[in-house]
């Protein structure tokens, strides 16, 4: 208890006074107490189904084209209109970017300065505008069609497992936006912590932290250190068309997960755009990853001369073509090749080819004889109700339908699935959310040759946190009512472990599946089989919802039990993690896997 308090004093307390201080002191010397017009009384109402889209964004910290985070509570809070059938927004690609939600020039305008209304400068109005949606360091047009902001990001957390755990995040976010057409942000943290075993044993497997980046131990404590950058650059020339250049996550799906492209996985540096005509949208995205396990490539210059060597790269491109047939159904035509930048000759780049968003990627890569990764897909949603919606994905890495028809577990279909239902207020409770999910996926899925070609970045999957040769359910629910958020949510993993490092069962799809036991009998479970129960609770107080800032207290109780012959004491674990902070959440950090 005594070691709790003492990190709680320096590792939480002391950052978040010197850090709160500096900012918000010179935010309010700068800005004085003006309030946000745009945004009056308390904004995060976040749960009421009758509040429009505009003001909700708003007070998500939501102006122009800029995107929404891709974080649960932040986007369950647009449930309610985006499941409606009457709403024909294509929610199936996130980040999502609500173009033409904002208010019209010169409908909201600033209070004249001298303004009798306006309140009085001082720390008590500075704080109370802040907490209703002002950014620390604000500045905002005449008639807001412009603006600038700049918060502090904090993760100040501590915890209880089998040992102390913390985590010390600190960085600030800067966004502004320039009328409904162009729209920016950029983060940065700097990262210290001790993680929970189930998290540390990941990081020591794979190099990185998940969803975050490549992290390296300091002191004698098992600490951890990162640091990590993400942005967005978006122009909307009109209603149609967004062009977005990022370091940032994407997802495809209506789910908790995707089977086709999850935000599981660190963030890079992609370039893509999004046409919608009519009923159908169109969304392209060439991206450029790191890969760590392939060797290092050597320098020019004075890097080859001093050893320098930098990690193997890799390009991907996806398309969707999403389609509203009617009112209810949402049907989604997913294709995607993942190729290494450098070849035996040296560095291959961008294929050319590629840049069409218009080409089918398969032949075009068959064609060039480029020995990618190419994968295919359907998304599919189905509004049954206005609060209710059933969705499912199949993906296919590659099938032989004779093989298929035969049953006898061919190494050679690989394929994954997702089947889940969620809704919104039901029963007539508002801020209701519920989400039951199926997920699958055969042996081998998303890998390749080897990892340069795999369905990866940054030793992590581009489609589920565990990889392939698995099958899994889940159950999420929420109560959302005012600042206040609830979360209760239960899953159960069945997967099979490799037995050695040199024959491989088809889970990592970092290992190439030319390393396989047999071509035949490869069933989901192969391996030592693993089951893994997690049930997390997590409640909390949003403070400022534009950054969502917010006091939260967690527990996660997750037990993993291996079984069979190869079974092994050491893969089995029974684990409770408590904890309690204060954090500015604007991404899906997952800790179920």
């Amino acid at each position: 208890m005594y070691y709790t308090i003492k990190v709680l004093l320096r590792r939480v307390a002391l950052p978040v006074f010197l850090f709160t201080v500096l900012l918000f002191g010179w935010g309010g010397a700068c800005l004085g107490a003006q309030t946000n017009p745009a945004i009056a009384g308390d904004p995060f109402i976040a749960s009421d189904p009758a509040m429009p889209t505009d003001s909700l964004l708003r007070a998500q910290g939501i102006q122009g084209p800029l995107p929404l985070p891709l974080q649960a509570e932040m986007e369950a809070a647009h449930w309610p209109t985006l499941l409606n059938p009457d709403n024909s927004f294509h929610s199936a690609v996130k980040p999502w970017v609500f173009v033409g939600a904002q208010p019209a020039k010169g409908k909201v305008a600033r209070p004249a300065t001298g303004d009798t209304a306006q309140p009085a400068p001082g720390i008590a109005s500075y704080l109370r505008s802040w907490y209703r949606g002002r950014s620390a360091v604000q500045y905002d047009g005449d008639s807001l069609d412009w603006s600038l902001r700049l918060d502090p990001l904090v993760e100040f957390e501590v915890g209880r497992e089998e040992k102390e755990t913390w985590t010390n995040i600190r960085g600030v976010r800067l966004q502004g936006h320039a009328g409904s057409n162009f729209a920016f942000r950029s983060h940065i943290w700097l990262h210290n912590g001790i993680y929970p075993s189930f998290i540390d044993a990941w990081i020591r497997q794979y190099g990185v932290v998940p969803g975050r980046m490549q992290a390296r131990l300091i002191g004698t404590q098992d600490v951890w250190d990162y640091y990590m950058a993400t942005s967005h650059l978006v122009w909307s020339p009109n209603r149609r068309l967004v062009l977005i250049f990022g370091h940032e996550r994407n997802f495809i799906g209506y789910g908790y997960r995707s089977m086709l492209w999850s935000d599981f996985s660190s963030p890079y540096t992609h370039l893509k755009a999004s046409y919608t005509l009519g009923p159908m949208q169109y969304t392209y995205t060439l991206g450029k990853h790191t890969d760590l396990r392939a060797p290092r490539i050597s320098g020019l210059g004075g890097a080859a001369a001093s050893g320098d060597k930098a990690f193997a790269q890799k390009y991907s491109v996806n398309g969707l073509l999403d389609w509203n047939l009617g009112r209810r159904w949402q049907v989604g035509l997913y294709h995607a090749v993942v190729w290494a930048a450098q070849d035996t000759l040296g560095r291959r780049g961008i294929e050319l080819e590629y840049l069409n968003p218009f080409v089918f990627l398969r032949p075009i890569e068959f064609g060039l004889g480029s020995f990618g990764n190419a994968l295919m897909g359907l998304n599919i949603g189905y509004k049954i109700n206005a609060q209710q919606q059933a969705y499912g994905q199949f993906l296919i890495d590659e099938i032989h339908v004779a093989k298929l028809l035969a049953q006898n577990g061919s190494w050679v279909n690989k394929y994954a699935w997702q089947v889940g239902w969620k809704s919104a207020d039901l029963g007539a409770i508002r801020g209701l959310r519920f989400l039951l999910e199926h997920n699958g996926a055969r042996p081998y899925t998303y890998s390749h040759w080897n990892s340069v070609t795999s369905y990866t970045h940054l030793n992590q999957p581009f489609a589920h946190p565990a990889g392939a040769n698995f099958v899994e359910f889940l159950g999420r629910g929420s109560l959302l009512r005012g600042r206040w958020f609830h979360n209760l949510q239960a899953s159960l993993l069945r997967t099979g472990l490799d037995s050695n490092n040199r024959v491989s069962v088809g889970r990592d799809p970092l290992i190439s599946y030319l390393n396989r036991p047999a071509d035949l009998g490869l069933p989901v479970g192969t391996g030592i089989p693993l089951r893994t129960l997690q049930v997390a609770w997590q409640s909390g107080w949003v403070l400022h919802a534009p950054s969502n800032l917010r006091l939260e207290m967690g527990l996660v109780w997750r037990n993993q039990k291996s079984s069979g012959p190869a079974s092994s004491p050491s893969l089995d674990r029974n684990t409770y993690w408590f904890t309690v902070g204060l954090r500015s959440r604007l991404d899906a950090l997952y800790q179920d896997f």
